[in-house]
């Protein structure tokens, strides 16, 4: 693989370009996860977006409410990402958002009990895990996620023209907000685990 994923810094989203593919190790990280069967876009899928997001800025802000989190280190929140089966009709799949090293299950305890304390709750699928995706090939889409197909279909190219057996599920990381900005302007990082 020519690039390491670490190298950007915690709060940093990759980087791809449109049009091309880069092979990239991504290394092991912690993430908050939820996984969910909804159609992306459905209330429960916006439901767990907010339950990750909930949990992650409780957690980024636990100092501020006068909480101490051993070995905290103020952060940036990193860009919400989505695995996906391409194959499942179920729509199964799983949201999540990588975290700084310092956050634990205790961490992820402490940040619940400040958000019950203020009448809210986090949601009780958000979970911490580590995983280690690898080696991958992205490539950066640009417009509606419904425009996708083709820089879809230039991954699966690529690996079959090197080589490579597509592993796990599709993985989305969405650079900005389609809520802020206009359809043509979304920006996806499309990434498949590969291997030889």
């Amino acid at each position: 693989m020519a690039s390491t994923d670490s190298s950007r810094g915690v709060g940093q989203p990759p980087r791809a370009k449109p049009g091309t593919v880069q092979e990239v190790h991504v290394p092991k990280r912690k993430y908050l996860m939820i996984d969910g069967t909804a159609e992306p876009g459905d209330q429960d899928y916006q439901d767990a977006i907010q339950g990750l997001y909930s949990c992650v800025y409780t957690i980024k802000f636990l100092p501020k409410s006068g909480i101490e989190v051993i070995d905290y280190e103020p952060f940036s929140v990193e860009p919400l990402e989505g695995l996906y089966s391409e194959l499942d009709p179920a729509q199964n799949w799983t949201l999540l958002i990588a975290v700084p090293d310092f956050v634990t299950d205790e961490t992820v305890q402490l940040a619940r009990e400040s958000m019950r304390r203020k009448g809210k709750e986090i949601d009780s699928g958000v979970r911490l895990e580590e995983w280690e995706q690898g080696d991958v090939i992205q490539t950066l889409h640009i417009g509606p996620y419904d425009k996708e197909q083709p820089a879809v279909e230039m991954l699966h190219r690529y690996a079959e023209t090197n080589d490579y057996a597509l592993a796990g599920r599709q993985n989305e990381i969405y650079l900005n907000d389609p809520r802020r900005v206009a359809p043509d302007r979304i920006k996806v990082i499309i990434r498949y685990q590969v291997k030889k």
